[in-house]
């Protein structure tokens, strides 16, 4: 049985981090190191680390000032022995069987990387699935060109994905890629365009959500700076470079429609400031210009601020309220 290296990044993750790790450790897949990466922690994170150290022989864990969650990763892969490495965030769960049923489809198809569907949890406390009896659906991608166009297909949750934490990947097919420096946010998409486009030839993807995503509003995400926004524009400015050096015409629709939103994200930093950062909104502004043949095809939301912002500030921002009330009485009902 090959070896599987289970990374996981952890800053300030007491709250969630046990029910995490639980259902790691007792990933059924038996030949496997989890190597947790405490980056500089302030709460009892450090300590569960090494609790769960102390425990389990196959747990490790390297302690180290904080440089954020690229950083981690990396130092992560980088001593990781495992054949195949997975990538965890510290707040989230896994299906018992997720690892052993992606790692058993890789063997099975020949494939690099091997996905599966997620679920995206918005209650506090949730229960994870012990084992699969079904056989699931699942889409071989024979080729890299193929295995592109499928990350970047909607919607997510049931696609490839650009998500790390939904996927083994081969040590092949990670190879010496690491997360970029000059990206920021998109960095899971980066990593994962970066190692398909190098070193992936064959992919698979498992339709069973076995990954439960946490949605969290403290989450780098939800409240990113202005500054980190425009960084996380470099991944998509690489990724559309690269989809049309390639003629990867698939990808096209997605990347225009996300493209936009990532700029819708810029203005929403400033909706409640009593001055706007101008240049920021100007450039978001023209960015949505580019792509406006997009807008159309946007949800609703997003195509009526696309619109107020090709007006106005002014017009945006009172949109951009409106919405932003909206979603916080949803989030208010789904009990986050």
């Amino acid at each position: 049985m090959k070896k599987l290296s289970v990374i996981v990044p952890i800053y300030n993750a007491e709250s969630y981090l046990q029910n995490c790790l639980d259902t790691i450790v007792n990933q059924t897949y038996q030949n496997k190191e989890i190597i947790l990466v405490d980056d500089g922690s302030k709460d009892s994170s450090s300590k569960i680390c090494d609790d769960y150290c102390v425990k389990y022989s196959f747990v490790k864990c390297i302690h180290k000032k904080n440089e954020g969650v690229m950083a981690a990763r990396n130092d992560g892969i980088d001593v990781a022995t495992g054949d195949y490495i997975a990538l965890s965030d510290a707040d989230d769960a896994l299906d018992l069987d997720m690892y052993e049923i992606l790692i058993k489809f890789i063997e099975e198809t020949g494939s690099d990387v091997a996905a599966c569907s997620f679920q995206s949890e918005y209650k506090k406390k949730f229960s994870v699935i012990h084992s699969h009896k079904e056989t699931p659906p699942v889409t071989i991608y024979q080729n890299k060109k193929d295995s592109l166009t499928a990350i970047l297909q909607k919607p997510q949750e049931d696609c490839l994905a650009g998500f790390v934490w939904n996927k083994v990947f081969t040590r092949k097919a990670v190879g010496t890629v690491r997360f970029r420096s000059d990206v920021a946010i998109t960095d899971d998409l980066m990593f994962t365009w970066d190692t398909f486009s190098e070193n992936v030839n064959r992919a698979c993807f498992i339709n069973l959500p076995m990954y439960h995503y946490r949605y969290l509003f403290s989450s780098i995400t939800k409240n990113s700076s202005i500054i980190t926004q425009i960084k996380a524009l470099n991944a998509w400015n690489n990724i559309i470079r690269d989809c049309k050096e390639n003629n990867l015409t698939g990808c096209y629709q997605y990347l225009g429609e996300s493209f936009i939103v990532w700029n819708l994200k810029i203005c929403e930093k400033m909706i409640f400031w009593e001055k706007p950062n101008m240049e920021s909104y100007l450039l978001a502004k023209n960015n949505i210009e580019k792509y406006r043949t997009y807008i159309p095809l946007l949800a609703n939301r997003h195509k009526k601020l696309a619109k107020a912002t090709l007006i106005s500030w002014k017009q945006y921002r009172k949109t951009a309220i409106f919405y932003y009330e909206e979603k916080k009485m949803y989030m208010k009902l789904k009990n986050i």
